[in-house]
């Protein structure tokens, strides 16, 4: 009897191996028989038919030139709940490796961003604006699965739109096994990990060469779906360095015409300028003959009224100021738009890629909170988001020093001056307070003689407001 029983429990053994190597043989000749085009298919009903999803992943960009290469982490997050809760986040660290976040949330028809480089609750009317804003940003991350998830609501390029897309062997994340998608977009390889299981994107690799260096990309995603997603996950929440805020708030209407701004005794000094041990404010510039006010006037009280003293009086030959603050409306300047105030040419500046086709616009009163409108960069035809890209104007008659009036976040603004051959004249940084219109900051930038060209002024990836710019000669 017992001789009987291991020969049963041979059998059985011995069949249960049978259909588990059966099993395997059957899912392998279903997963290799699946085409590439059927494979996004699959993967796209999964993503925008589940009731749920939830991920964490970061986006890795190195970047590569002959000077080196650098690397960019952008850690995210994502959770959605059919019909109406979403929420994304995704982080990044500045040069002064303060950590600054995004947040796109909704619930119900209520759409509201966050960001860390413009403090303040801000209503979108819709979700797909409001994640338009922080595509860029985020290197895409705020729109690849987005788009997926509610493509009637999002558009825009989806990995579906992958060109001349083919199999490439299969491989496995750690113990997941993944097919391999080779596809081209935008002119550039890539490769789309997927998981062989529930069809859901686990990597995706790409590369793009620019004409001065490359970069090679690098997205991990770590998803789950169709699970119950925490309430936790789902909360607005925008930093905690803030008060806690139930709800957001209802839209402020801006103040007329200005707020009286406050300032202190840093932001009349050019920071890091060569020139600030031998010639000074008082020097260079003569209160008396600009304000009215005497020599002994107390110089760090002077606000916008008297900057639109300026604009009122007579302009002298010698100087000559641009105020961005005084349109009702918002647009993009012509070519020659400021040619009669000395400036040739305003553009946009992208740094190491970063907003590229990035235009130069005026914002309207309102945006971003500002109770005027001002001078910065967007993307073409899209006036309800920013760019954090510098910008450079061109001069038709060189001169001697320039002023660049401005409001901004809590990173060193860099104004640099040139001349007509390229040579650098001098630069000049200032950090300024995040989005406090009651405030006003200024950097300044001289020669000895009337000079300079053209100028930059800015910091790549962090808002910018000009309100006003100083020429003279």
């Amino acid at each position: 009897m017992f001789r009987v029983t291991l020969k049963r429990m041979s059998m059985i053994a011995g069949l249960c191996a049978a259909l588990v190597v059966t099993g395997a043989h059957a899912r392998e000749r279903r997963t290799s028989a699946l085409s590439a085009r059927e494979i996004l298919d699959r993967m796209a009903k999964v993503y925008r038919s589940c009731s749920s999803y939830r991920d964490s992943g970061t986006v890795k960009t190195v970047f590569i030139s002959d000077d080196g290469s650098r690397v960019v982490e952008k850690p995210f997050k994502t959770a959605f709940v059919r019909p109406d809760r979403f929420r994304f986040e995704y982080s990044e660290k500045n040069y002064g490796e303060e950590e600054q976040r995004y947040i796109v949330w909704r619930r119900g028809d209520e759409v509201i961003t966050w960001w860390d480089l413009s403090p303040g609750v801000e209503h979108s009317e819709s979700l797909a604006l409001a994640l338009a804003g922080a595509t860029g940003v985020s290197s895409g991350s705020a729109h690849t699965i987005p788009v997926l998830l509610i493509p009637r609501e999002i558009s825009g390029r989806c990995l579906t739109d992958l060109k001349g897309v083919e199999r490439s062997s299969d491989s496995s994340l750690g113990s997941t096994p993944c097919y391999r998608i080779h596809g081209i977009s935008r002119n550039s390889p890539q490769i789309v990990w997927i998981d062989q299981e529930t069809f859901l994107v686990r990597r995706m690799e790409s590369r793009t060469r620019f004409d001065s260096f490359r970069t090679e990309s690098e997205v991990t995603y770590n998803p789950v779906i169709d699970q119950v997603v925490p309430e936790k996950f789902l909360e607005f929440m925008p930093v905690e360095r803030t008060a806690e805020i139930h709800g957001p708030p209802e839209p402020v209407s801006p103040p007329a015409p200005y707020p009286p701004p406050e300032f202190s005794s840093g932001e009349w000094v050019d920071a890091d300028s060569e020139f600030d041990d031998e010639i000074s404010l008082e020097d260079e510039i003569s209160l008396e003959d600009e304000c009215g006010l005497s020599d002994d006037t107390d110089y760090q009280d002077i606000g916008f009224d008297e900057l639109d003293q300026l604009d009122r009086e007579p302009a002298k030959e010698e100087t000559r100021i641009i105020d961005f603050t005084c349109y009702s409306e918002g647009f993009f300047p012509k070519k020659d738009e400021f040619i009669r105030e000395n400036i040739r040419r305003l553009t946009a500046v992208p740094v190491d890629g970063y907003g590229e086709g990035a235009v130069v616009a005026v914002h309207p009163p309102g945006a971003y909170r500002s109770p005027y409108s001002f001078l910065t960069t967007a993307m073409p035809g899209n006036l309800r988001t920013q760019k954090g890209v510098p910008i450079a104007a061109g001069f038709q008659k060189p001169v001697r020093q320039v002023t660049v009036w401005f409001h901004g976040a809590r990173v060193r603004y860099e104004l640099a001056a040139y001349r007509s051959d390229g040579s650098l004249v001098e630069r000049s940084s200032l950090e300024a307070a995040p989005r406090n219109f009651t405030r006003i900051f200024f950097v300044t930038v001289r020669s000895v003689r009337p000079d300079i060209a053209m100028i930059t002024f800015g910091h790549s990836g962090a808002l910018l407001s000009i309100a006003k710019i100083e020429l003279r000669r």
